[in-house]
């Protein structure tokens, strides 16, 4: 027989014939995105094909959320921008093509789950082939395609919000993507927790997986802060371009000169040369996440925390430039740099670091005013608070940066269910205040606490409305806005809209501002010969964390006897002032719009504003004919 045709290798075909039968590798997210998602131009700065290799600190967590990986719950811990969400929708995509399955992505509120699906789901499916042809088109008529639900082959993703309770608590899911949870509600309505929510919804899947993503916000009650402490702890390390020394990459160690962001640079540990920021584009690649404590849960928990530090170079929002100018334009603002260490560096703001400030140490920092309302005002609010004998007043002016000066406090005797207590307050509120620059100055808006004599309250606002003076309650709990989008109408005529005041906000401010000392924005400023009383009683409160069910709950408690008014007319105060801003008035330019008066004009004005305005005279009102019913005849 020729050799052309001899049997081939019987091994060599048996290896051939299983080969040929045996399944594909398994693809894990980072390669399944690599040739699958495009970036849409609407929701990236680099669009194009989804390229794992510019942020190769993401791969490693979507290998955990691979369906051939046994982990069960990845907790991202990351600053702004840093690809987090791509994460998630990455993951989302790969579960519609490659591992369907009941799923479901929580945003904090519905507004922001209907404007993730619109700006983030809707593209990614859209600009994938292979996610196009899984997913119907939304404009036919039952595609199972619409905002908040996508159906898909053996699946479907519901898109909810943490704020809502019936989609959390009905049918099983056995995916869960959770992101910003630090911003979710403590309750989904009266149901409870949910992120505990969801993930009971996962319980009957022992294939489930969650991922859990954030930048966090408090120490102590922060939601990721402590599901990352739950797990191994990992840090990204990458060498430097010089030694070799691995490292993790920590605010501290960048230097400047100066103001001069443009000549920051990192110190390597090992070394001590400088790493510049162009060096991220070799450094990032050969970095590594390296486990700081033990894995928690048999290895089913992972947790990652990455600062924007790590920004791949040419993301010139996030360079080691951008963020040392970003820092430098906090200027010791509290309330700024929490902003800045929260999203940039993603770790928790410690408002505890300066707990050892007093009434005594405030005291301390009072200084003499050169004239009633110091220069750097710009405005003056006050916040009154009504008690069964008396109202107490804080007068406070409100500089660019929310630089703030206190002016003058009063106590006003009188019964508040009477008219004289109220002509009292009146008489105050209406006060003229002499401005060191420029001149009279007069209140450009008040709060007053309506939680008790709410009638006399609201008949009092609504009285002198057009003035500004606006009648309010103060309501605790976390993520109230400190001035609110509109006010409640009263249930009697004559009686003034009722606005509800996030007082946790006004105090969280008020004590992250308590930490500054030097001037500046968001610096608090007291006049010499304030009793001490009254610094007692602005520090009458503080925030505690207390756990309800494991989960941390921030809340403000008394601590000592020391009574609180001062602390709310500050509070109140302050939304006065947010009632101003929220129409759009700024402090810089109402600042930059006062005069500069010489002595002489000043004190002119001020005579002039103290007199009593003369009364406006009143045209006569001619004398209204009667009506004549039928013809007109006249009598002689």
């Amino acid at each position: 027989m020729s050799d052309r045709f001899a049997l081939a290798d019987p091994s060599a075909l048996e290896q051939a014939f299983w080969t040929v039968l045996a399944p594909p590798p398994p693809l894990d997210v980072s390669e399944w995105a690599d040739a699958h998602i495009r970036l849409s131009s609407k929701t990236s700065a680099e669009p194009g094909p989804y390229r794992s290799a510019r942020t190769p600190y993401a791969i490693e967590p979507m290998q955990r959320l691979s369906e051939g990986d046994r982990c069960e719950r990845v907790v991202l811990m990351w600053g702004s921008q840093l690809g987090k969400s791509s994460v998630g929708n990455n993951w989302l995509g790969y579960i519609m093509a490659h591992a369907p399955g009941p799923s479901m992505m929580m945003q904090p509120t519905v507004e922001m789950a209907e404007t993730y699906s619109k700006q983030r789901i809707a593209p990614m499916i859209s600009d994938a082939p292979t996610l196009r042809r899984l997913v119907a088109d939304p404009k036919s008529r039952d595609s199972g395609n619409t905002l908040t639900l996508k159906e898909f082959p053996g699946g479907m993703l519901k898109i909810v919000g943490a704020n809502a309770p019936s989609p959390l608590a009905s049918m099983p899911i056995r995916y869960v993507f959770a992101d910003e949870i630090d911003r979710f509600p403590a309750s989904a309505g009266s149901e409870g927790d949910p992120l505990e929510l969801a993930a009971k919804r996962t319980t009957s899947f022992p294939n489930r997986k969650l991922l859990i993503t954030s930048t966090p916000t408090v120490k102590g009650a922060s939601r990721v802060e402590a599901e990352y402490l739950r797990t191994g702890q990992r840090v990204y390390e990458v060498p430097c371009p010089h030694c070799g020394t691995y490292q993790h990459l920590q605010w501290e160690h960048l230097h400047w000169n100066d103001r001069d962001s443009a000549s920051v640079y990192y110190e390597c540990a090992g070394c001590d040369d400088p790493i510049y920021d162009r060096h991220k584009a070799t450094m990032l690649p050969r970095g590594r996440w390296v486990a700081t404590q033990p894995d928690a849960e048999d290895g089913r928990v992972y947790g990652y925390h990455l600062s924007s530090l790590y920004a791949p170079a040419g993301w010139t929002p996030a360079s080691w430039p951008s963020l040392v100018a970003e820092f430098l334009q906090c200027d010791g603002d509290p309330k700024l740099l929490q902003v800045f260490v929260n999203t940039r560096l993603a770790e928790t703001w410690d408002e505890f670091r300066d707990d050892d400030i007093d009434e005594t140490g405030l005291a301390e920092r009072a200084e003499e005013y050169a004239a009633e309302v110091p220069a750097g005002v710009a405005v003056l609010t006050a916040g009154v608070d009504v008690q069964i004998d008396r109202v107490e007043v804080e007068v406070v002016g409100w500089g660019p940066g929310e630089e703030s000066w206190s002016i003058d406090y009063a106590v006003i005797p009188g019964d508040p269910s009477g008219p004289m207590l109220w002509d009292d307050l009146r008489v105050y509120l209406e006060r003229v205040w002499q401005h060191e620059t420029a001149g009279p100055m007069t209140l450009a808006a008040a709060c007053i606490d309506a939680g008790y004599m709410s009638d006399h309250v609201q008949a009092f606002a609504h009285a002198h409305r057009r003035r500004r003076w606006y009648a309010i309650k103060g309501v605790a709990g976390p993520k109230r806005p400190l001035w609110p989008k509109r006010g409640r109408k009263g249930h009697r005529k004559g009686a003034a809209r009722v606005y509800n005041v996030g007082v946790d906000t006004g105090k969280d401010m008020l004590w992250a501002r308590l930490q500054r000392v030097e001037a500046g924005a968001g610096a608090l400023h007291f006049p010499a010969g304030r009793d001490l009383g009254w610094y007692q009683q602005l520090l009458a409160e503080r925030p505690v964390v207390r756990y309800s069910k494991g989960r941390p709950i921030r809340e403000w408690r008394a601590v000592g006897s020391a009574r609180s008014e001062a602390l709310d007319c500050r509070v109140y105060a302050s939304a006065a002032l947010h009632s101003l801003l929220a129409v759009g008035r700024s402090l810089e330019s109402l600042h930059a719009a006062l005069p500069e008066l010489s002595p002489g004009e000043r004190a002119r004005r001020t005579r002039e504003a103290a007199e009593p305005a003369p009364p406006t005279p009143r045209k006569p009102q001619q004398q209204k004919q009667p009506r004549s019913r039928g013809k007109f005849r006249p009598r002689f």
